[in-house]
């Protein structure tokens, strides 16, 4: 495919990305698939070439979201996002125009379908669940389960779920808060 943009002389008018939708456990946390919010299936790769739009080798490490793909596409096209497109542009981010980027980064996940349900006795309805991450944390609200909270800074790995300890429980309340924000403004 890429011979073939070069062939045709489109390569430099082309936008290329790399991605996945979720990652997979192959084993951590003694788990295969993608259920949950562990990093192995949250942290996916996304890897982008435009020449002369997009400096090549550039590393960057903001928060993303697969929402921002769409307008990216669409800018790349010339075109104006749609009014409704939840995500930014990627391109202010990647050449360091952007202002300001988000500082978290959310993920939801409705697991009505999956034999987990039955096995917890749970009703459809009581079957979604809400991540949000930031630099340091990162917050799991179930509806009718426990919850979880991670410190990635000390427990990089997410062994400890710290949600019922009472020394964090203003952590999890602001990031409670900023999942109900966020599912204002994007429901």
């Amino acid at each position: 495919l890429l011979a073939e943009l070069d062939a045709r002389g489109l390569t430099d008018n082309t936008l290329i990305v790399f991605t996945s939708d979720h990652g997979e456990y192959m084993g951590d946390h003694h788990m295969v698939e993608k259920e949950l919010f562990y990093e192995q299936a949250i942290h996916v790769p996304l890897i982008m070439s435009m020449p002369g739009r997009i400096p090549a080798g550039a590393v960057i490490d903001g928060f993303v979201e697969t929402v921002d793909l769409l307008p990216t596409f669409m800018e790349a096209a010339g075109l104006p996002a749609p009014a409704a497109a939840d995500g930014r542009s990627l391109f202010p981010l990647v050449d360091g125009t952007a202002a300001s980027w988000r500082q978290e980064v959310f993920a939801e996940w409705d697991f009505q379908y999956y034999h987990v349900r039955r096995q917890l006795g749970l009703r459809p309805d009581q079957c979604k669940a809400v991540m949000i991450r930031n630099r340091r944390w990162k917050y799991v609200h179930y509806s009718d389960q426990p919850c979880e909270l991670y410190d990635l800074e000390n427990d990089p790995d997410e062994f400890r779920n710290v949600a019922d300890d009472p020394a964090h429980m203003d952590v999890r309340i602001g990031l409670l808060r900023q999942i109900l924000d966020w599912r204002m403004r994007s429901e």
